[in-house]
């Protein structure tokens, strides 16, 4: 059996079955205006409608009076996008526990320096290692690092500071033939290395070359021995003779490598 209903605000009419009207305890909500009212008969008991049923169903919740103000997609709340870093409306997931105590920042901050720090040293010594290596002033400073780190390093030679105290080139008193060759030298660095190559160019008068050799450590030291090193302030004399060019001998240089 079905019923007709006008809606109270716009009047449009609607047929509804007993079954129905009953399920909703007579709470219908107009499609056009979305106005919710009541369509129970006046002076008629709501015991009557209810049917044999003694359970009769919940009443639906009552939308009360007047017009409903619907939602687009973009405010609808299954329209929301969720941060992806909250796992509960408003909480933040906690971080994971590694097992390990957290440092400070500021402990942070300093091991990322020093990580740093070591990252450049490295880089410098690959690319100047052996310069700085016959550098006497950073000489100790490599020399304790590769003692704790078990590297090995070039041995020491800084020529530029081998200072020759006294030099000379004359004719020999037994042999015309025969040239004396006498130099005095020093190690004037700060720190010990190791004996130089002597390069001696003899030179015409022109100042042309006639005759050149390089002499080792064995060469010129009698009891040189290798691995020996040249103490810082010690002079030494070297003593050598030479065979006379074919063409008059103007004049010498030395050159230590």
């Amino acid at each position: 059996m079905t019923k007709r209903f006008r809606c109270p605000a716009c009047q449009t009419e609607y047929r509804i079955g007993t079954q129905e009207l009953r399920a909703s305890q007579g709470e219908i909500l107009c499609k056009h205006c979305h106005t919710a009212f009541n369509a129970w008969p006046r002076g008629a008991a709501r015991s009557q409608l209810a049917g044999p049923d003694r359970n009769p169903p919940a009443p639906p919740p009552r939308f009360g009076h007047g017009r409903l103000e619907e939602l687009d997609e973009a405010q609808a709340p299954w329209g929301i996008d969720m941060p992806a870093t909250t796992d509960r409306i408003g909480r933040k997931p906690r971080p994971q526990s590694t097992g390990f105590p957290e440092l400070p920042e500021p402990l942070r901050w300093g091991a990322a320096a020093l990580g740093l720090l070591a990252l450049l040293g490295v880089q410098v010594f690959g690319f100047e290692g052996k310069r700085l290596a016959q550098n006497s002033y950073a000489r100790p400073v490599l020399d304790s690092l590769c003692a704790t780190f078990g590297c090995e390093l070039a041995p020491f030679k800084d020529t530029a500071h081998i200072a020759t105290l006294d030099r000379a080139l004359s004719a020999n008193r037994d042999s015309k033939e025969i040239l004396d060759f006498r130099m005095v030298f020093a190690n004037q660095a700060t720190l010990p290395q190791d004996f130089p190559d002597v390069r001696l160019v003899l030179n015409a008068l022109d100042g042309h070359p006639l005759a050149e050799r390089v002499f080792a450590p064995m060469d010129y030291l009698p009891d040189w021995q290798e691995g020996a090193e040249m103490p810082v302030g010690k002079s030494y004399e070297i003593r050598l003779t030479l065979a006379k060019p074919s063409r008059e001998v103007g004049g010498f240089t030395i050159e230590f490598r």
